[in-house]
């Protein structure tokens, strides 16, 4: 145990080390988030959530902020994932870390979490500024921090999601624009900007949960069913990623090429 806490503190510094020192990633997160936010709120995006929540306007820019922050953190996570398997296999030390005593998949969603915790205090600074520029008080802005909390079992099924591109990725080796299209998709299929009655689009790990944020911010409540589906949902995809990851990545150790890029 001693040694896998030591391995998981390794993987920790370093992933925040190199998120601090090669900022562009995070930045460019943080500036796709902010043009994309801007664009929707200008566009009035907010109308149909206040009348589906039956919501003021004050409240209808809240309800699209806590649409934008778990989509934001969502899209991050996803990309993360893939973004880090593929750069591992570019330098050439996936191989090497699958000799490793300790699973792989475990020691990602690690620095997964190192990485959120950065995209988390970003983005939670990012919206609870627009709240207070849009007319919100300060309360709401609070809240948008505890969303946050709100947000993290969307982490694991995001983790899974990535987990399946990943594996995508052992085999076609470069899907960065496969992502950005996933990433765009999801911004505009689901209730981050539009209200969505629970059903199949519910499926996708961050649904519900924005469901849930916004009835706890206007109502004060959310159902059980809801809460048990949510947390469902995001752990099956979790263990669905990993099941996946695993398959696709002993046929590529007995069918494939690690040196092909």
């Amino acid at each position: 145990m001693k040694g896998f806490l030591n391995a998981v503190f390794q993987e920790v510094r370093l992933d925040l080390k190199e998120s601090l020192q090669y900022r562009t990633s995070l930045l460019s997160d943080a500036a796709i988030f902010v043009g994309s936010f801007l664009a929707a709120f200008f566009l009035g995006s907010g109308s149909s959530l206040t009348s589906f929540y039956r919501a003021d306007a004050t409240q209808g820019i809240m309800l699209l902020l806590i649409g934008y922050l778990f989509w934001g953190n969502s899209s991050a996570a996803l990309g993360y994932c893939t973004g880090t398997l593929q750069g591992e296999m570019e330098r050439g030390i996936l191989e090497m870390r699958l000799q490793s005593r300790y699973p792989l998949t475990l020691l990602l969603f690690c620095r997964l979490l190192a990485s959120t915790l950065l995209h988390f205090l970003v983005y939670g600074v990012l919206l609870a500024a627009a709240a207070l520029l849009t007319g919100s008080s300060p309360a709401d802005g609070g809240f948008l921090f505890f969303s946050l909390l709100l947000f993290l079992p969307c982490l694991a099924g995001m983790y899974g999601m990535g987990l399946i591109a990943g594996a995508v990725s052992l085999r076609a080796k470069k899907t960065g624009s496969l992502i950005f299209l996933i990433q765009t998709a999801l911004l505009f299929v689901t209730n981050t900007l539009t209200p969505t009655a629970p059903g199949p689009l519910f499926l996708i790990p961050f649904c519900s949960g924005i469901d849930i944020a916004r009835r706890l911010y206007l109502y004060g409540y959310a159902s059980a069913g809801a809460w048990a589906g949510y947390l469902l949902i995001n752990l099956a995809w979790c263990l669905l990623g990993n099941a996946v990851f695993g398959l696709c990545m002993r046929r590529e150790r007995r069918t494939g090429a690690w040196d092909t890029y």
